[in-house]
């Protein structure tokens, strides 16, 4: 059981992770998974994807039409797996379109697995270079490995059932705790948290689901990890 004091030190970084996921759910990642959900992943769908995370100028105007069709051959097959095969899958699926001669230059990686994220939301998150600073790891595959070692899935089915009896709609927690380490990694979680707070004080079921997944988040074996993070990059005098 963790304490008191660990709770109160990681509750900023839990209420700006609930903030930041629950309003970017609400502008469009939640509309996207429904309509995933409905009608597969499309190609409107996933230029939607692509538009909203602006890598669409990095694609290759030529090659569109090939991403597409193996992104939406590959990304519609990866329903029901764990979170090691879905990571796996993005990084075969990402040397594969190298391969063909399709490369997003930077955000190769982080592009697929945000595709891939969509149509296969739960028990993982997507790959972004600050949530993996935030984490404290270098590279795609030891992001995963330490999430997975974290136990991570098991921390969001646990999320998952406390936000269903605060909120009872389709959520996300895999974006709560990758919110978390997004704002953790971007050198200005102090700013950020303040900011949320000022936002999240106004919006009452958020802030209650806020303090009740804020035990559970610290209990885990990654919220022990992130207060480990809070040490290393705050430490005290």
């Amino acid at each position: 059981m963790c304490g008191a004091s660990d709770q109160c030190r990681l509750a900023p970084l839990v209420r700006a992770g609930v903030w930041e996921h629950f309003h970017t759910f609400g502008e469009y990642e939640g509309e996207i998974i429904g309509d995933i959900e409905n009608d597969g992943l499309t190609v409107d769908t996933l230029a939607r994807i692509v538009n909203k995370f602006g890598v669409a100028a990095r694609l290759p105007q030529q090659r569109r039409n090939d991403y597409t069709l193996a992104i939406l051959d590959t990304a519609n097959q990866c329903n029901a797996q764990s979170l090691d095969i879905k990571a796996a899958s993005v990084s075969q699926f990402s040397s594969r379109m190298s391969e063909i001669g399709v490369t997003i230059h930077g955000v190769q990686l982080s592009m697929a697995s945000k595709v891939f994220w969509f149509v296969s939301p739960d028990g993982w998150t997507m790959y972004d270079r600050v949530a993996r600073v935030g984490l404290g790891e270098k590279n795609y595959n030891s992001f995963y490995n330490r999430l997975n070692n974290l136990c991570f899935p098991k921390l969001c089915d646990e999320i998952r059932f406390a936000a269903n009896n605060v909120l009872p709609t389709r959520n996300s927690p895999e974006r709560i705790v990758d919110k978390m380490l997004w704002i953790l990694g971007s050198g200005k979680a102090g700013k950020l948290c303040r900011e949320a707070e000022a936002k999240l004080g106004q919006q009452e079921p958020l802030s209650q689901l806020a303090n009740q997944i804020t035990p559970i988040i610290c209990c885990s074996l990654l919220g022990k990890h992130l207060l480990q993070r809070l040490d290393d990059m705050c430490p005290t005098p």
